[in-house]
């Protein structure tokens, strides 16, 4: 689904897949000015809101043929089969596989079929937001109720059809049983019958509301140029927080990106496989943090970093990995409400880049060394300017040095809590602290190996 915006005559068009949107569509002659998804901008308001509505089960077969066979008479990206193996219980599997994308958040083959068939009085398309719903079945009538609004008489014309292949996709009374549970709202609301194409009034009332889509309204929509309002790019500052702590982001699972785009809107996307899984929550944190480290003075983002933090702690700091936890002490070091934070942001940020140089510097410059370590270093040995080595027996200098933060970080619940955070996964993942640990206060270890060490002790009781 998409909203359109056109001018001469002024509309707001939502575009439903597989209900003759591209028919409609051509009924403009002017290019359209607008783009988004899941959300009408407010700047589109007053401007009058139609759609075209079908019945369920006949725009779901639809969609499945376009990806099935395409449409070999209209150009474009649909001309040519997408999916030539798909059947009806594949794209029901997708369409109710809560992993797969419908919001062009990622488009593969899998999110661009659910984008086409997710329900029609689903949130995302926005029907609930139409001054007008018309038929499919019934829109070359329908079509001249919107005469007086725009002043022309609508002729329209058929394309992107894919008639003709309906009994190809058999389908089976068990079938269109998950069809229609699978479109059960659509059915009510819109006033379809299960048994034929017969309908009753619309039950669907013109609402307004609150998204996910809508207030994050930049991501969910074709800005991909180098953004000159960095305030624009985020929701508000006083956005309902719950929209996207409830929501988990669905995709393919991606790793780390490094890299950096010019245009926000695709760095945003580019960022958000990192984040499968885990919740828009903890995706929009990162994209705070992106955006102030992008700004000057006026900072966008710094108060919806610190509501985030702040307002869900502890669902934040287990939903990061570590990267991002040292991103939250970076910014912390920067722009922390209070010295504390500051000087917390800053142990958690130096904590884990030291341990990130170590680790760097044993992958790049050091030899493999068996583990568990075959000698330790001498008691006192030293290092550099005075500094001694370790005593890995009885060294008690780790659990002073987190005892330390600890005492710190409760005076600062929230920065405290990334802290912490950022010390318990030094400890889990192999890094110097964690093989550190795993070798304090066991005794030095044998000269020989374990097996070698029982061959001798029987050696021993035979001779002496």
């Amino acid at each position: 689904m998409a909203c359109f915006h056109f001018e001469n005559p002024d509309a707001v068009f939502i575009h439903l897949h597989k209900c003759a949107g591209t028919s409609v569509r051509s009924l403009w002659h002017t290019e359209k000015t607008g783009v988004t998804f899941g959300h009408i901008p407010p700047q589109w308001r007053g401007k009058p809101v139609f759609s075209v509505v079908r019945n369920p089960e006949t725009r779901f077969l639809s969609a499945v043929r376009m990806f099935k066979f395409g449409n070999p008479d209209f150009p474009g990206h649909y001309r040519t089969p997408a999916w030539p193996e798909l059947t009806i219980e594949m794209a029901l599997k997708v369409l109710t596989d809560d992993s797969i994308p419908f919001d062009r958040s990622q488009r593969h083959l899998e999110a661009n079929l659910k984008h086409h068939i997710i329900a029609q009085t689903h949130p995302f398309n926005c029907l609930h937001e139409a001054d007008f719903i018309l038929r499919k079945e019934t829109l070359a009538r329908d079509m001249a109720l919107l005469e007086p609004i725009f002043g022309f008489t609508p002729t329209l014309p058929h394309l992107r059809g894919t008639y003709g292949q309906a009994e190809d996709i058999p389908v089976s009374p068990r079938q269109r049983a998950e069809i229609q549970a699978a479109f059960a709202e659509d059915y009510r609301l819109l006033g379809y019958d299960t048994h034929s194409n017969a309908h009753s009034p619309v039950l669907l009332k013109k609402h307004r509301q609150d998204t996910l889509y809508q207030a994050w309204s930049f991501f969910y929509s074709h800005n991909t140029y180098p953004a000159q309002d960095l305030n624009s790019c985020l929701p508000p500052d006083d956005t309902d927080l719950t929209l996207f702590s409830q929501v988990p982001v669905a995709g393919e699972k991606g790793g780390t990106w490094p890299g950096n785009e010019t245009s926000l809107n695709t760095h945003f996307h580019n960022l958000l496989p990192e984040f499968v899984g885990r919740s828009y929550l903890a995706f929009l944190l990162a994209c705070c943090i992106v955006v102030i480290r992008r700004s000057n003075e006026t900072r966008p983002g710094l108060t919806l970093f610190h509501r985030i933090i702040t307002e869900h702690t502890d669902e934040i700091c287990s939903e990061l990995n570590t990267r991002w936890l040292v991103s939250v002490c970076d910014t912390l070091a920067d722009h922390g409400q209070t010295g504390t934070q500051k000087a917390l942001g800053l142990s958690g940020s130096l904590l884990a880049n030291t341990v990130k140089l170590v680790e760097t510097e044993r992958v790049i410059f050091q030899i493999p060394r068996p583990w568990p370590p075959k000698k330790r270093m001498a008691d006192n040995r030293r290092l550099f300017d005075g500094v001694i080595g370790f005593w890995l027996e009885k060294g008690d200098m780790i659990e002073n040095m987190l005892n330390r933060i600890e005492n710190v970080a409760k005076e600062d619940p929230v920065a405290g809590a990334f802290v912490g955070e950022i010390l318990l996964r030094l400890l889990k993942f192999d890094t110097i602290f964690n093989r550190t640990m795993q070798v304090i206060g066991k005794k030095k270890p044998p000269l020989a190996e374990e097996d070698q060490i029982a061959r001798l002790t029987q050696l021993a009781k035979r001779w002496l």
